[in-house]
């Protein structure tokens, strides 16, 4: 289960006595029901947390919950109690996103159908692309997943992932190659690509914001920033992977652009017009990375620029 986090300073005496606190509270709640343990995850860009899973017994596998930010809520004057309900209903809300059948994963024939890629921070991930297999992709790399599309994500159009690891593609028999051959045809089906113009996401933020102090003024009509997504809004950056993509976009504006990595879920093409200063983008990508987003969901302090002549995305 993925909560929101951030960076943040904890007291870790005083979280593990709220941890265990907690784990105890959920045991007797859920009885022999359902196993609850503790369990440590690296998330992207190695953020290390620490959750609770909660697996019924009629399950293979179960939502986890992590604390870091239910701690700060704590901190903040949420009751345990409180928590707790907090929890119970996060995974009542998860339980059919989990009906995972693992002999279909075991299965290459029937997995293969669901390998897509994604990208992530070749730097931030070193460890983690130790045991993966990868692509390096400018400062960039591919990895691939398996998608877990079930009930309720179908419903929402969202989905969970599996990352794959060197031990999976070795079971199948497969080399990374094989893997992103296959990926290659998947994720632009699984994954449709989507461009908006900055303008239509302002309308809709105005539109179903009204009483919020986050509203916008001014015409956007004439700013030259369209955001690059799929139509899942997941892990959305890696639609610049997709054939042809950046070419056509460049064409239909009959100009080179920028390339702004707004986060793992979507790139932001600003077209170059003569007026764009590169600094002050790089200047606004440093910051939105270290004020606006999460630590997983940073993908890159770095600004790109698509050149067609040489049908070429490169480093500025």
């Amino acid at each position: 289960m993925s909560n929101e986090y951030n960076t943040v300073i904890i007291d870790n005496e005083a979280f593990d006595i709220f941890k265990n606190k907690l784990i105890k509270a959920l045991t007797d709640i859920y009885g022999s029901s359902a196993e609850v343990k503790e369990v440590h995850t690296t998330k992207n860009n190695d953020v290390k947390l620490t959750g609770i899973s909660i697996c019924s017994k009629h399950k293979n596998m179960g939502p986890t919950v992590y604390l870091e930010d239910l701690y700060n809520w704590y901190e903040k004057g949420m009751t345990l109690g409180e928590i707790v309900r907090t929890i119970i209903k996060m995974v009542e809300a998860e339980e059919d996103n989990l009906d995972f059948d693992a002999e279909d994963f075991i299965d290459y024939e029937k997995a293969s159908k669901r390998i897509v890629y994604r990208l992530v921070n070749t730097e931030k991930n070193a460890k983690m692309l130790e045991k993966v297999p990868h692509f390096e992709y400018l400062d960039m790399s591919i990895i691939f997943c398996y998608v877990v599309d079930s009930n309720s994500w179908k419903r929402s159009n969202m989905s969970g992932t599996i990352v794959l690891y060197n031990d999976h593609i070795k079971s199948w028999n497969k080399t990374a190659e094989d893997i992103l051959e296959i990926a290659k045809m998947n994720t632009p089906e699984i994954y449709e690509a989507d461009i908006c113009h900055i303008g239509e996401i302002v309308d809709d933020m105005n539109n179903s914001m009204s009483g919020s102090m986050l509203t916008f003024s001014g015409d956007v009509s004439q700013v030259p920033l369209y955001v690059m997504s799929n139509k899942r809004r997941q892990y959305g950056a890696g639609v610049i992977l997709y054939d042809d993509f950046l070419e056509e976009f460049s064409i239909s504006n009959q100009h080179n652009f920028f390339l702004i990595p707004s986060s793992i879920h979507e790139m932001i093409a600003v077209i170059d017009n003569g007026y764009i200063d590169p600094e002050s983008l790089k200047t606004m990508i440093y910051q939105v990375n270290r004020e606006c987003l999460s630590d997983t969901e940073v993908l890159s302090d770095s600004l790109y620029y698509y050149d067609f002549s040489k049908r070429e995305l490169r480093l500025v």
